[in-house]
């Protein structure tokens, strides 16, 4: 077994992380994220350094995250293999928006809009903390995070 196999076990739930400034809104899914404290609420979210998503958080210091239900394969695959450089991925989404601007999707299993606290490089991906501002949750089931079943399951939807 490889090291990438093993760490293909580790389990995460499926978020899209949300964020906007004056030119653009973006989502981007994303699964390395988890709670850091709790009083205050703060969660940490690993993204790229590279992708659009980290510049935009960077620049706002502000972002939402959605925690999709397990009905949501199809936001899960289209905020996660479109990039936002090239297309505007909240077209056709059912969007409400935070205090800040900053957009969540509607029909999620929970939401929580943040103010970045800090931020930490890791290799090639930057962790944002951040404190829980406002969020809300529903009854519905999370999606557990499994890049095959959403490549198969949303790609349709």
């Amino acid at each position: 077994m490889s090291i990438r196999d093993a760490m293909s076990h580790i389990t995460h739930g499926t978020y899209v992380i949300g964020t906007k400034t004056r030119e653009k809104e973006n989502l981007m899914t994303a699964a390395w994220l988890s709670q850091v404290s709790s009083r205050p609420a703060c969660i940490a979210v690993a993204v790229s350094e590279k992708h659009l998503t980290a510049e935009m958080i960077e620049k706002t210091g502000s972002f939402t995250v959605s925690v999709l239900s397990e009905e949501q394969y199809g936001e899960a695959y289209r905020c996660g293999t479109i990039s936002g450089r090239e297309a505007d991925k909240t077209v056709g989404e059912s969007l409400e928006y935070d205090e800040k601007g900053n957009p969540f999707l509607k029909d999620a299993a929970a939401y929580l809009s943040c103010k970045l606290l800090d931020t930490v490089k890791v290799t090639d991906h930057i962790l944002f903390i951040g404190e829980v501002t406002e969020g809300n949750g529903t009854p519905k089931k999370d999606m557990v995070y499994c890049m095959e079943e959403i490549l198969t399951k949303g790609k349709g939807k």
